[in-house]
């Protein structure tokens, strides 16, 4: 249930952004998916995606008539909120898990 909810979250985290540029805001789920799966590409081959990942999310855009400047403006955007919230999940968790495994 735990990776599906992670799934399902980085889908959702996708849908909200398009709200956040007017260009992008009339895609459907196929720009989603799309976006979706080659921003996983993205990051997979290159480390965390550092500029690949907003470059070919705008690449894909364009098939969706994104503008190219739109389409990058969107892949930073997801890529900062993504890594923005890994790292302060990590610092968080780096500090609270000794808290929490204490011997008692």
């Amino acid at each position: 249930m735990h990776t599906a909810f992670i799934w399902f979250s980085y889908l959702f985290t996708f849908y909200i952004t398009l709200f956040v540029i007017p260009e992008t805001s009339s895609l459907g789920i196929g720009a989603i998916a799309s976006a979706f799966v080659v921003g996983s590409i993205a990051i997979s081959f290159t480390n965390s995606g550092f500029g690949s990942y907003p470059f070919l999310l705008s690449k894909i855009l364009l098939f969706y008539s994104v503008a190219e400047t739109a389409g990058n403006a969107f892949g930073w955007i997801v890529w900062s909120s993504q890594m923005l919230l890994v790292v302060i999940l990590g610092l968080l968790s780096f500090l609270f898990l000794p808290v929490f495994n204490r011997s008692k």
